[in-house]
């Protein structure tokens, strides 16, 4: 259906707001990282990362359908965070259809480049006509986090509840 990338080297309208930075890095860290790199570009977001928007209505979701989002990013950080990657679209009746992740059980050591990966399943009949999904990520310790190489696909399934055997 959809697939949008960011790796924050140069604008995508789909994407907006974050803290980018050019691999400037606070000189009490390793230096021999590639986060000293000036030619390096990546989020460090205080709060809320920079947002991917899509409205619904673009992806012609068949009304059974169910939309799958998968995200893929990497994620740095020097320690544990309770930051998740947020999936939301408005939902009927004034209803936010919000699914949190958080990153950090997929951090496989810190102060490096981790991958992560979030799948989320949400329901056609859940959202609202004329709706735009988001996704982003929350920092909501403001930790110290850095995010690079986000990509996310959006595709629709059948719904399980919708096949008769």
């Amino acid at each position: 259906m959809a697939t949008s990338s960011h790796n924050y080297e140069r604008e995508d309208p789909r994407w907006n707001g974050g803290r980018v930075s050019n691999g400037e890095r606070d000189s009490s860290r390793n230096s021999g990282d590639n986060l000293t790199d000036s030619t390096t570009r990546y989020d460090h977001p205080e709060e809320y990362s920079a947002t991917f928007r899509i409205p619904v209505d673009s992806l012609a979701l068949p009304a059974d359908g169910v939309l799958l989002v998968t995200c893929r990013l990497h994620v740095r950080t020097p320690a544990p965070t309770e930051a998740v990657v947020v999936i939301s679209v408005p939902g009927k009746e004034e209803k936010e259809v919000w699914q949190g992740y958080p990153v950090f059980p997929q951090v496989r050591a810190f102060d490096v480049w981790s991958p992560v990966t979030v799948h989320a399943l949400i329901e056609a009949g859940q959202m609202s006509p004329g709706a735009a999904l988001t996704v982003y990520l929350w920092n909501l310790n403001r930790d110290d986090i850095y995010i690079d190489d986000w990509e996310i696909i959006l595709a629709a399934i059948q719904s399980p509840t919708s096949v008769v055997e």
